[in-house]
């Protein structure tokens, strides 16, 4: 039932979870919006619930690296998103100071794929030189992400990488990468571009070294196509 307000405005009655408004010339309410959702101005219009985006990056899985021989970041490419953001964290190599070179290999068609199908370009540059180390390959088993990641327990090697249209069956697949970290004394950064000549989808990424990885945090984010 409607009742009067002083100076005489008529109110409806007030929906459970509803939110009032004016339309100029009498007083109205909003049908209830569900959990999470925000009330969004259509300016003189009916104001409406919408559900606030998620931001540019969402959060798919992260996968902790403990003394693991290989570490797989699977189960969560698909079209949904056109290019994902592994973020990998404080990797340090179980045993082999030195010599602890980080690879990777790509899942294409179901499996993961071990034959010289891998082209990369990979550069490393650390602050007890000037010069630049580039490490390259046409047709190599593996990636190489980058070399020495020292097993000292003060050191921790991180990353960026870009991986693109996973899911495509047209294109060869590619990723590329930045970062860096503490390695033995020094400072050391690392980049590098790198695909498979398969074109079948890309489900799954395989990091592994020269020794298990002691340590590691491997986030993978979606990034909105919009």
């Amino acid at each position: 039932m409607s009742f009067i307000t002083s100076p005489g405005i008529i109110v409806p009655p007030l929906t459970a979870g509803g939110v009032a408004y004016g339309t100029g010339s009498q007083a109205k309410v909003t049908s209830a919006g569900t959990v999470g959702q925000v009330l969004t101005s259509a300016g003189s219009g009916l104001p409406s619930w919408t559900t606030p985006s998620s931001g540019a990056l969402t959060l798919l899985s992260t996968v902790n690296a403990s003394n693991s021989a290989t570490v797989d970041i699977e189960n969560t490419f698909n079209s949904t998103y056109d290019v994902y953001l592994l973020v990998i964290n404080n990797v340090i190599m179980a045993t082999g100071a030195g010599s602890g070179n980080f690879q990777m290999r790509m899942k294409l068609g179901g499996s993961y794929v071990n034959s010289g199908t891998y082209a990369y370009h990979t550069l490393d540059t650390n602050s007890n030189s000037a010069l630049y180390a580039a490490f390259v390959a046409s047709s190599n088993t593996s990636i190489l992400i980058s070399q020495n990641i020292y097993n000292d327990s003060d050191n921790g090697f991180g990353l960026s990488m870009y991986i693109y249209k996973p899911s495509g069956t047209a294109n060869a697949k590619s990723v590329s990468w930045d970062g860096g970290g503490k390695v033995y004394l020094y400072s050391r950064r690392t980049s590098g571009i790198a695909s498979n000549s398969g074109t079948t989808a890309l489900t799954g990424l395989r990091f592994f070294g020269d020794s298990n990885l002691s340590t590691g945090t491997f986030r993978l984010y979606g990034i909105a196509n919009s």
